[in-house]
C-alpha cells in the first residue's frame, strides 16, 4: 500500500510539473502574440508618422526645385534634361504680372469724376525686365470702356523676382447716379504691334517732290487742318 501511495504521489507531482510547463509555454506564446500585434492606436500612430515623413520628403524636393534650381541642375544633370524636355512643349509663363492695390480713390471735379489708382508690377523671372506701357481701364457692367489712362511706373525696369509700383490718374469720367458700383478697374500691358518693314525712307528732295505732287492731285492737307 505504501508503494502504491508513493507511486501515486510521484504521478501527481509529474502531472503538476507538466501542467506548470504547459502553462508557462502558453503564457510565453500569448506574450509573443501581443508583441507581434501592437495595439491599434500604436499602429495608427506609426502609419501617421510614416505619411508625415513622406510628405516632408516631397516638400523638401519641391522646395529644392523652386528655391535652388541651379543646385539640383548641378547635382542631377539627367533631371535637368528631363525638365528641359517637359518644358519644351509647355507654354512660357509671362515674366511680368500686374496687381492693383485697391479699387482706387474717387474725387468729384467740375469736369467729372477723377480716379487715382496704384498697383504693382511683379517680375517672376530670373532676369531684369523692362516694363512695357501699362494701361488702366474702367469697364462698366456691359463691358464698355468708360475711361483709360497710361500708368506711370516708379522705375522703367524690374529686378529679378522684384516688384515696382505704378500709379495712374483717370480724369473727366462721366458717370450717372451710382454707376461707380458697376465699374471695374483693370490694369494690363499695352500690346505693341511689330512695325512692318516698308520701303526705305525717302530723301528730303524725294519727300518734297512727293508732297508737291499730292497737293497738285488734290490729296494734300487742306488749309486749316
Amino acid at each position: 500500500a505504501d508503494e502504491d501511495n508513493h507511486a501515486q504521489v510521484v504521478a501527481d507531482s509529474a502531472d503538476a510539473v507538466l501542467r506548470a510547463l504547459r502553462e508557462r509555454n502558453q503564457g510565453r506564446r500569448r506574450q509573443k502574440g501581443k508583441n507581434a500585434h501592437p495595439p491599434a492606436g500604436l499602429r495608427r500612430l506609426a502609419v501617421g508618422l510614416g505619411w508625415l515623413a513622406w510628405l516632408a520628403f516631397l516638400g523638401g524636393v519641391v522646395w529644392l526645385l523652386l528655391a535652388a534650381p541651379e543646385a539640383w541642375r548641378r547635382e542631377w544633370p539627367l533631371l535637368e534634361r528631363a525638365h528641359a524636355l517637359l518644358a519644351a512643349d509647355a507654354p512660357e509663363a509671362a515674366p511680368l504680372t500686374l496687381t492693383l492695390a485697391n479699387r482706387g480713390m474717387w474725387e468729384k471735379t467740375p469736369q467729372g469724376w477723377r480716379l487715382s489708382v496704384d498697383g504693382i508690377v511683379h517680375n517672376r523671372s530670373d532676369r531684369m525686365q523692362v516694363i512695357p506701357p501699362i494701361i488702366v481701364l474702367l469697364r462698366d457692367d456691359a463691358g464698355r470702356i468708360r475711361a483709360k489712362a497710361i500708368a506711370r511706373p516708379v522705375s522703367a525696369r524690374v529686378p529679378p523676382h522684384g516688384k515696382v509700383g505704378f500709379v495712374a490718374e483717370l480724369e473727366r469720367i462721366h458717370l450717372d447716379g451710382d454707376e461707380q458700383g458697376g465699374i471695374t478697374v483693370v490694369a494690363e500691358f499695352a500690346r505693341i504691334e511689330p512695325r512692318p518693314h516698308g520701303p526705305e525712307p525717302a530723301s528730303p528732295r524725294q519727300a518734297e517732290d512727293a508732297g508737291h505732287g499730292q497737293q497738285e492731285n488734290g490729296h494734300g492737307p487742306h488749309p486749316g487742318r
